[in-house]
């Protein structure tokens, strides 16, 4: 099976609070922020979408250092 490695999303700021959220009607889980924005796609394992969710958090403080 495929493993993902638990991530640690506390060491990104999230001013946006992007989470992971279960979508009990389809089993699934899925990235939304705090005002209710969706990211694109479902996910079957938490752990799926909150790899996804880091390497969002990651792009968006990589992209910040580059602008800074």
């Amino acid at each position: 099976s495929l493993m993902v490695q638990p991530v640690d999303l506390s060491k990104f700021p999230n001013s946006s609070g992007w989470h992971v959220e279960h979508d009990p009607n389809h089993m699934t889980y899925r990235i939304k922020s705090e005002k209710g924005h969706v990211k694109e796609g479902t996910y079957t394992h938490r752990s799926f979408a909150e790899k996804v969710l880091y390497d969002y958090l990651a792009g968006l403080v990589a992209k910040k250092n580059v602008n800074s």
